[in-house]
């Protein structure tokens, strides 16, 4: 009876724990992947974009030190020293020879009043580091994606073409093996057979490099994803996104990760100038400490108690200390003229990015609208071109045609049918790069 349980409770789990076993498999294999998922498992799994993240971990670190820079700077130390031979005694306060033993105790602080605004501005300077870092890792992400959509429509577009290969082999086979009968009738010549035979071989080879093509598009792709080499992977074939609108040129400026970067990168090589100035001038720190001991001499009759000896010989002090620059002076010049010349450059550089990103989204602009009417032209050829390839065959079977123009009409065909399809993918891709720049992350745009 226990032997039958066995077998009923192990029959119950076995598919569930095989169910388990597969499931990455599962979702890497029979999983459809569209773009979008494409794209988050390229950012998730991008090395580069995890050390920009360890990176910016960093960035944070620094600005919490920064902001500690504003407390009092706190330090204590604790010595002990053994001395023997002539030395003071500590009871009778006369040269004597003695052996003592002396511990040490201070405590002892300083607190920055004026250091010409540099802890302020570090700070400033810091935030503005970790938002740079932050736009940095933003910027990795977005042309990751944009390089994983061109990507992915390499792979589109060769196994698109797998598909017009395989139709264009499929037909000059049919078309082949009518030939031969018709050549059996005494109605076709053994030119023709040769002729359609050379097509078929072209559209052999055609549909061989087409294959080719899409392993080493395949394999690229799950290069950029850091996909396992060995996995399969299929996409799916819907590409178009939705078009957007026209664009704010001066709005999409504004919003650019380039150009915002651009502008941080300015008001922190100015802080920086403001720093290098005020270094100039004399720094004001208030300092305060105590400090006691505890002297132990084994020789003597009697030692005053620990306490006793801490309270009796305790100190204390409060001072300002004042620090002119004088011989450094010369340097904190020079310094300041190169952070003067690094807000400069800064500027010019600000300015470069500025027509940089601003060209970009005019020229991402005329890209869309050419890339759109080649495309809306495109599937209107391959249209034509389908419709006028299936009339000539008809006419070559009723032998109003040679072989040649029924070649030719199958290679052109085959041609409009990829023109079209580069163009979609094009189209696709120039769409997305100008809802990218209206502020819509590629992510978002599917």
């Amino acid at each position: 009876m226990k032997t039958i349980y066995r077998i009923i409770i192990l029959s119950l789990l076995i598919p569930s724990i095989k169910t388990y076993a597969q499931t990455d498999s599962l979702y890497l294999v029979d999983k459809p992947w569209t773009l979008h998922d494409c794209m988050e498992y390229g950012v998730t799994n991008s090395l580069e974009i995890r050390i920009k993240e360890l990176t910016n971990k960093d960035t944070h670190i620094d600005k919490k030190e920064a902001a500690l820079d504003f407390l009092p700077a706190i330090n204590g130390s604790i010595s002990t020293t053994s001395s023997w031979g002539r030395s003071v005694n500590p009871e009778t306060n006369t040269f004597d020879n003695v052996t003592t033993i002396n511990n040490y105790y201070s405590l002892t602080t300083d607190l920055t009043l004026f250091d010409g605004f540099k802890t302020i501005n570090n700070y400033k300077i810091a935030k503005i580091a970790e938002k740079i870092g932050l736009s940095e890792e933003q910027i990795l992400k977005d042309n990751l994606c944009l390089n994983i959509a061109k990507s992915f429509s390499e792979v589109a577009f060769t196994k698109g073409m797998i598909k017009i290969t395989h139709e264009a082999l499929n037909n000059s086979k049919k078309d082949l093996n009518y030939t031969q009968v018709m050549k059996k009738l005494g109605l076709k010549s053994e030119t023709d057979i040769l002729e359609m035979q050379a097509q078929y071989l072209s559209d052999s080879l055609n549909y061989i490099k087409a294959t080719n093509d899409f392993e080493k598009a395949e394999l690229n792709f799950k290069t950029l994803l850091n996909f396992p080499t060995q996995q399969k992977i299929r996409i799916t074939e819907n590409l178009l996104v939705k078009k957007s609108t026209q664009i704010d040129i001066q709005m999409a400026l504004t919003n650019d990760l380039r150009f915002l970067n651009a502008a941080q990168k300015v008001m922190k090589s100015k802080l920086e100038l403001r720093t290098a100035k005020w270094q100039l001038f004399p720094q004001i720190e208030l300092q305060g400490g105590y400090n006691t001991s505890y002297i132990y001499n084994p020789d003597a009759l009697h030692n005053q108690g620990f306490w006793n000896q801490l309270n009796n010989q305790a100190g204390q002090y409060v001072g300002v200390a004042v620090s002119i620059p004088i011989f450094n002076a010369r340097h904190n010049y020079h310094q300041k003229i190169k952070k003067r010349n690094a807000y400069k450059a800064a500027e010019y550089q600000k300015q470069i990015i500025k027509r940089k990103v601003t060209d970009e989204i005019i020229q991402a602009l005329n890209n869309r609208k050419a890339a759109e009417a080649e495309y809306l032209m495109s599937e209107k050829k391959a249209e034509a071109r389908t419709k006028a390839h299936a009339a000539n065959r008809k006419k070559y079977a009723k032998g109003l045609i040679n072989v040649l123009d029924l070649n030719k009409s199958a290679v052109l065909k085959a041609q409009a049918k990829a023109e079209s399809l580069t163009m979609q993918l094009t189209y696709n891709l120039k769409n997305m790069i100008v809802n990218y720049y209206q502020g819509i992350s590629y992510l978002d745009q599917l």
